[in-house]
């Protein structure tokens, strides 16, 4: 994944006691932060198909991020699904 460029992550979403692909959430917020929590970006996912979202990410530097994932119309949030952690390395390309 590259530092300062945009990139598009996809993940699908499985409600666990189904097994199966959720395909109909109208809101689903993501929360990214990079650890300790010194830069941060909310917004929201956008499904694909067949439960796979997708979100646009552009992560200032290298490093450990966090995604968190919400869903208020189901009254989900952000500290009740495990997080995606992501480790980013590479130069930072901001301001070229």
């Amino acid at each position: 994944m590259p530092v300062g460029k945009n990139f598009n992550l996809r993940f699908k979403v499985i409600y666990d006691r189904r097994k199966q692909a959720l395909t109909e959430l109208k809101e689903l917020r993501i929360l990214t932060f990079k650890v300790p929590g010194t830069w941060q970006r909310r917004g929201w996912a956008k499904h694909i198909k067949d439960g796979i979202y997708q979100i646009e990410l552009k992560l200032p530097e290298s490093g450990i991020y966090q995604i968190f994932f919400g869903v208020p119309s189901m009254r989900v949030r952000f500290d009740q699904i495990p997080p995606l952690s992501l480790r980013i390395k590479g130069q930072s390309h901001a301001g070229r």
